[in-house]
This record gives C-alpha cells, structure tokens and sequence, in this order.
C-alpha cells in the first residue's frame, strides 16, 4: 500500500483504516463484506466461515479495494476530478439500457440474483467512472509516437527473449 497509509494512532472511532486524509468507517467495511456475503449466496456458494483463512482471503481483499478507493478519491482530489450524481445515473441508465433492455423490473432482478444493492451498484459505478477521469486526466498530455514504442521494444528485446526462455525451461 502506498505511504499514504497512515499509522493507527491517526484512526477515529469507528474506522477501520485512513489513508491520507480520507477515514475507512466500519460501517463501510461492514458493508462491503455482507455485499461479498449476498454475492456468494446467491450465485449458491457457501461464505466462508468467520476465523477460516478463506474469511481472511475476503477481509484482506476488502479493505484492498476500500484503501485503493481512498487512495482514488485523495487523488481525484488533487486534480480536481470529480463525479457527480447525474453522472452515476447517466451512466447507470446506459446500463439499464444495454444490459436489461431498459426495463427497471429485469435491472431490479439481476440485482437480486447478484445479490448486489442499489447503493452497491451506484457506489461501483461512482468509483469506476472516477478511476477513468483519473487515467484520463493523468494521460492526457502523454504522447508516444510509433517511433518511441519501436525504441522502447528493440531495446528490451533480449529480456523478453530470456523471460520466455525461462518460462518454458519451468514447464
């Protein structure tokens, strides 16, 4: 995780980790956790049992995304990239569209039969399209011409030939 992760010390009641400024409740830890719950559940697959490493596997994989959620949200931040409501529903609408040919009743089910929330599916959503405008923002200026990506590859062209080599000296 990066140094923006900040000691214990700096943790309020109520939080389960803080990166930069930004405080990871338990709350949202809680709740991204039954949302793995409901997940498993209704795709019929049994959720670990709590103290089992496979319960473990789940909570250290949770609060990876909750820290790169914050660690995404601090760096939004300081390029002053946001995502609004009407983008969500934007977005959420073309989802609708494409996906459950723009019935409400076929979206509510599948979201039944994922076992997600509507606040889930918002919540995914905002962080998606928040990540992109961070890489847009980020990359925007970038230019790499055909001439550099040529260079770049004929320069490491012996590394990717002995990383085959050992790949294959594996099998």
């Amino acid at each position: 995780w990066s140094s923006d992760v900040c000691s214990s010390d700096l943790l309020r009641s109520g939080d389960v980790a803080v990166v930069g400024s930004e405080h990871i409740s338990k709350a949202s830890f809680d709740q991204a956790m039954a949302q793995q719950e409901r997940s498993a559940r209704a795709q019929k697959q049994a959720f670990p049992k709590v103290g089992s490493t496979d319960y473990a596997a789940i909570r250290t994989k949770v609060l990876l995304v909750l820290v790169q959620n914050a660690e995404l949200a601090l760096e939004a931040k300081k390029l002053d990239v946001s995502v609004s409501d009407a983008d969500v529903e934007t977005r959420l609408a073309a989802i609708k569209k494409e996906y459950f040919g723009g019935s409400e009743k076929r979206y509510r089910e599948g979201l039944r039969t994922q076992g997600y929330t509507e606040q889930g599916v918002r919540d995914g959503l905002r962080s998606q399209l928040l990540s992109q405008r961070v890489y847009d923002k980020i990359t925007a200026k970038v230019d790499v011409s055909d001439k550099d990506v040529h260079a770049y590859f004929l320069d490491r062209k012996s590394t990717r030939l002995n990383s085959s080599h050992v790949s294959e000296s594996r099998m």
